[in-house]
């Protein structure tokens, strides 16, 4: 496929152009039905459209990795018999999170009376890092309350499955089985993936509402932070830095600058805390 072009369309978006000469449309189609017939070139259209939109969201999935849950809004401009196929298949590459003005969001005393009840269990040397821990969660689920974050349930279900297979791996690394887990607690497979699910969407709201912070604060990776990460993990892998960058080449290296937006961002959040509890 030559005449298939990608637009940036926001910060948000991508949409991808695609223009299918009558032969490629017959070709990918896989028929040898004359392209005058409406009917024919009717299905051929159906089936060159539904092929080429699956490879334009493999595309942006490895271009743009961080939540492809969103089905594309297809718009034909042309399709008459005998001249191109043309049309467009606008994906929405991320879900759409409105702040609120988070400078303006305060602790409550509940929240550190909660807290100082959390830290009586915590060794003394571990109290002060715990304590700015969880008010800074606190301070961030505030945030998140009074922000308006879409959250795909498509986002949800995948990260509760990936939660739930890592739970089992953990289980038969102690000889144990999900079976047994389930007698145990009297639950079964559907209570589990519901409960993993609950987790999943207050991680993936956390995650959203940092990533939206730190682009409004600027906080987004740099080229040397990026740098300084890939020197982090030559060390852990037994990779040279080389190896490492064409790994991350594909979509891992956009998520490895994610996490290092949202890690800035919660500083961030933690100054704020500090501030306020000073």
């Amino acid at each position: 496929m030559t005449n298939y072009t990608t637009e940036k369309t926001g910060r948000d978006s991508i949409c991808f152009h695609f223009r299918i000469p009558p032969a490629e449309l017959r070709a990918r189609s896989k028929t040898n039905i004359s392209q005058f017939d409406a009917s024919a070139r009717a299905a051929m259209v159906r089936t060159a459209m539904e092929s080429l939109i699956s490879e334009a969201c493999r595309k942006a999935s490895l271009e743009y990795p961080d939540i492809l849950y969103f089905k594309p809004v297809v718009t034909v401009t042309q399709n008459l018999p005998g001249r191109d196929l043309i049309f467009s298949a606008n994906i929405q590459i991320r879900p759409v999170c409105r702040l609120c003005d988070y400078r303006s969001i305060r602790l409550t005393p509940e929240d550190r009376a909660r807290v100082e009840k959390a830290l009586a269990d915590i060794p003394a040397d571990e109290q002060s890092a715990t304590r700015l821990y969880l008010l800074q969660a606190a301070l961030i689920g505030h945030i998140a309350d009074k922000s308006s974050i879409e959250i795909p349930e498509d986002m949800v279900n995948e990260r509760a499955v990936s939660m739930a297979r890592e739970f089992k791996r953990r289980i038969e690394l102690d000889d144990d089985s999900l079976d047994n887990y389930y007698r145990a607690t009297g639950t079964d497979e559907k209570q589990m993936l519901a409960g993993f699910a609950a987790d999943a969407r207050e991680q993936i709201r956390t995650r959203l509402t940092l990533l939206s912070i730190a682009q409004a604060e600027g906080l987004e990776a740099t080229q040397a932070d990026y740098d300084e990460e890939v020197r982090h993990l030559s060390v852990r892998y037994p990779l040279s830095l080389e190896q490492i960058r064409a790994l991350l080449e594909s979509g891992e290296g956009a998520r490895l600058r994610q996490d290092i937006a949202v890690s800035k961002a919660a500083n961030f959040i933690g100054e704020c805390v500090t501030e306020q509890i000073a």
